[in-house]
């Protein structure tokens, strides 16, 4: 896919939290298709990478190209929040968040 990454300055996450979240997706670890979000939490600040759409036996590691890139595009401050659409996701075609929620990504 193409990861077009679009910023937002909703639902901002604290970018630090972000940085240590898309560093940990680079494994082989096989996700099912709910939830559609892996979050981790820090000194009450959450930052999730959730997707809008299921996806059939996808390895963690496909999320990291997408977030990797969102990362720096749409940090602002210490906070980030921005997504990605065209990413592929095991071969589907989905929108990619990196937020401070699990839900919501469309």
């Amino acid at each position: 896919g193409t990861n077009d990454v679009t910023c937002s300055g909703n639902h901002t996450a604290d970018f630090g939290v972000c940085t240590q979240l898309v560093n940990s997706l680079n494994t082989g670890t096989i996700i099912g298709d709910s939830p559609r979000s892996i979050c981790l939490g820090q000194n009450g600040n959450q930052c999730c990478v959730s997707w809008s759409a299921a996806v059939e036996s996808m390895p963690q590691s496909d999320l990291f190209s997408a977030a990797n890139k969102i990362l720096p595009a749409c940090v602002s401050g210490s906070s980030v929040s921005g997504l990605a659409r065209n990413v592929n996701l095991n071969g589907g075609c989905v929108t990619e968040c990196l937020s401070n929620r699990a839900t919501g990504c469309s």
